[in-house]
């Protein structure tokens, strides 16, 4: 999963920061990717926010 990220000053629209994410799930044992787990999605999947219109 990747995520990516603006900061934007209010007060004159100067973007102070870009960023990025790269997000894994590991199975921690065998240190193998595995799917989320469900309780994660559960929670985390409708806190997801699209980006904000100009």
């Amino acid at each position: 999963m990747e995520r990516r990220f603006q900061l934007i000053r209010n007060r004159d629209q100067t973007t102070i920061l870009r960023g990025h994410w790269e997000l894994v799930c590991i199975e921690l044992g065998s240190g193998k990717p595995r799917r989320m787990p469900e309780e994660f999605c559960r929670i985390y999947l409708p806190a997801l926010a699209t980006p904000a219109a100009r």
